[in-house]
């Protein structure tokens, strides 16, 4: 982490826990860069996504309560609602309804930094029409979490905040948790900052509001270890409702958790990002680890949660550092092309490719194609994000290459030549 502060630039803080101890907890950067304030561990960031678990949390404690059921459909809150007698409410916990994304409509840009009213989101929600029929593929929108704080309050006749605080920030005591208000006076809240060419620039202003049950929430790392605490001990769901949030649906993503491993390590986590705000949580059950990572200046997150936590596994970690492109013979850069199938994975292999002069890499996550730039004969990094991915090739004493890792976050995976 100190190098990523040094390197990266850093700005947040982390938190690792093991089997109820807390194990490592530090804050880096500034909290305000006009005030020149530091982030401590007590700072409050706006944690966007990771509001999803906590809204599913809702959803799951009214149906085990009676007071709706996962297969109720759209119309029955939403009157009218454009093919809402297709869509359920668990399409909207898992991704599958097929709604449109609103927060990445050309419409919404143009309210966002306005109090935006539900009835108003809701009425461009109905405008736009499915991606694919409800139920028949999985694309992740926040839409779906949007909808669902709204039942919420359908359900309850309680704001989905007031709700929220009884039912569960209250009941399991996290003091430094809640839905955000812009034009609240709140301690230790830190502001948002984006680094562009002419240096660092306040983040640009997003409506909370808007966002509600999508990514509406700020918190501190020591809440999110709480929070992850009481979820997997009990006191938030009962047994059942908790087995239905982890169990994986399509795109690995059960009810605001994605289900996976890091390599061999079976994981619960989720994202967050808003404007100058990243954030990530992950629960690893098997080996009772939690890690959370929050940044207010854009800082890769995600990334720095996966090697925090590789470090702990004993999975290779490479220490961030500045690259350099160097120029090699075309010759060599063209006995890398083919295609790489990473450690543990069984298909979407990605593929290698040389042209115009250029080695470039066809990313499955990414969906594109992304030029490596070389810094040794050997060693290659992606153009756009040089610390987040490299790829390195071991070779013989032919200059063939024999062996391959790729290097996500910090984290060393191996490849596959096919």
């Amino acid at each position: 982490m100190q190098a990523q502060a040094k390197i990266n630039d850093f700005s947040g803080a982390v938190i690792v826990a093991q089997k109820g101890k807390i194990i490592y907890e530090q804050a880096f950067g500034m909290a305000d860069r006009e005030w020149q304030t530091l982030n401590t561990v007590d700072s409050k960031f706006e944690i966007g996504s990771l509001t999803k678990q906590f809204t599913a949390a809702c959803i799951l404690q009214l149906a085990s309560d009676g007071k709706l059921r996962l297969d109720d459909k759209l119309n029955k809150y939403f009157p009218g609602f454009p093919n809402g007698s297709s869509v359920t409410v668990q399409m909207l916990l898992n991704h599958t309804s097929g709604l449109h994304d609103y927060t990445a409509l050309p419409a919404f840009a143009r309210l966002q930094s306005a109090a935006v009213e539900k009835d108003t989101v809701l009425a461009l929600l109905a405008t736009q029409g499915f991606d694919f029929p409800p139920g028949t593929q999985w694309r992740y929108t926040n839409s779906g979490y949007f909808l669902l704080a709204y039942i919420v309050e359908k359900v309850t006749g309680k704001s989905f905040r007031d709700y929220m605080y009884d039912n569960v920030l209250h009941k399991i005591g996290l003091r430094d948790t809640d839905i955000n208000r812009r034009d609240s006076v709140l301690p230790l809240r830190t502001k948002g900052y984006v680094k562009t060419s002419h240096g660092w620039v306040n983040a640009e202003y997003v409506s909370i509001e808007g966002l509600f049950g999508a990514g509406s929430m700020y918190s501190t790392i020591g809440d999110l270890y709480r929070w992850e605490n009481a979820l997997f001990g009990g006191r938030v769901l009962s047994p059942s409702s908790l087995a239905q949030m982890v169990t994986a649906h399509s795109g690995g993503y059960g009810y605001g958790l994605y289900i996976d491993s890091l390599q061999t390590h079976q994981r619960f986590w989720h994202s967050g990002n808003v404007p100058g705000f990243t954030s990530y949580d992950a629960r690893y059950p098997q080996e009772d680890v939690s890690i959370a990572v929050v940044s207010n200046n854009s800082s890769n997150s995600a990334s720095n949660g996966n090697a925090l936590a590789a470090i702990l596994f004993g999975i290779p970690v490479v220490l961030p550092y500045v690259h350099k492109e160097v120029a090699i013979d075309s010759v060599v850069m063209k006995r890398y092309v083919g295609t790489y199938l990473r450690s543990g994975a069984s298909t979407n292999a990605d593929t290698i490719s040389f042209k115009k002069g250029k080695l470039y890499m066809h990313i499955v996550d990414f969906g594109g194609d992304f030029e490596l730039k070389p810094e040794s004969n050997t060693k290659f990094y992606l153009a756009v994000f040089p610390d987040f991915l490299q790829v390195e090739f071991s070779v013989d004493k032919n200059g063939a290459p024999v062996d391959a890792h790729f290097i996500q976050g910090n984290v060393r995976n191996h490849l596959t030549r096919r």
